[in-house]
C-alpha cells in the first residue's frame, strides 16, 4: 500500500479511484442476461469511464512514485538519473493521457536493440529510437524522442502525438488455444 499523504495528486488520486469504484459497482451490478440494449450501452460506457478512471490512477501513483524517488534517491539510482539528464529516458516509463478526441493514450520510448540486422530495416530517423503512442486501435510514432517527454503537462504530450506518424502494425502470431502443458517436475 502506498503512503497517504495529501496535496493535489492525492486529490485527483481519491477522485480517479472514486470514479473507478462507482463504475466497476454500477457495471459489476448490472444483470447482463436481462439486460436491454440499452442498458448494455450503459455498461459499455461505464466501463470505458472505469478503464479512464484506472488510467488516471495508475498515471498519478507513477507519478508520486518518480516525486518520491527525485526526492530522495538511492545510490544505485544514479546511473540512471545521470542518463535521463543527457536526455536518456527509462526503458520502462509510461505515460498515459487522453486526447481532445477523448481517445487514451499509452505514451513511451523504444530504444531498439544493438543487433545491427534489426536495426538495419528500421528508416534511418528510428535507428536512434522513437517515442511511441498507442491507443489500442491506433499506433503513431515520434523520432527522435523529446528529452522532456516524461516531464512535459499533458497537453504538450497530446501535442506531440498529434505532430507523430502512423506506424505500420507487426503482424501478430495466433494464440496457442490449446490447453496449457503441466511442467515436468
Amino acid at each position: 500500500m502506498e503512503m497517504q499523504s495529501t496535496g493535489p495528486l492525492e486529490a485527483e488520486l481519491q477522485q480517479a479511484t472514486g470514479v473507478l469504484k462507482d463504475a466497476l459497482a454500477e457495471a459489476c451490478g448490472t444483470r447482463v442476461d436481462r439486460a436491454d440494449t440499452g442498458q448494455l450501452a450503459r455498461v459499455e460506457h461505464v466501463l470505458m469511464l472505469a478503464q479512464d478512471a484506472a488510467r488516471k490512477a495508475v498515471t498519478i501513483r507513477e507519478r508520486k512514485r518518480r516525486a518520491r524517488r527525485s526526492a530522495t534517491p538511492p545510490e544505485s539510482a544514479a546511473p540512471a538519473l545521470a542518463d535521463r539528464a543527457r536526455g536518456h529516458e527509462d526503458s520502462g516509463a509510461h505515460r498515459m493521457f487522453v486526447d481532445a478526441s477523448g481517445v487514451s493514450w499509452d505514451a513511451f520510448a523504444v530504444h531498439p536493440s544493438a543487433d545491427a540486422s534489426g536495426r538495419a530495416r528500421l528508416p534511418e530517423r528510428y535507428q536512434r529510437g522513437w517515442l511511441s503512442f498507442d491507443s489500442g486501435a491506433e499506433r503513431r510514432r515520434l523520432s527522435p524522442i523529446p528529452p522532456d517527454w516524461l516531464t512535459v503537462p499533458e497537453y504538450a504530450l497530446r501535442e506531440l502525438c498529434r505532430q507523430a506518424e502512423p506506424a505500420p502494425r507487426r503482424p501478430t502470431p495466433p494464440r496457442n488455444t490449446g490447453p496449457i502443458p503441466k511442467a515436468e517436475p
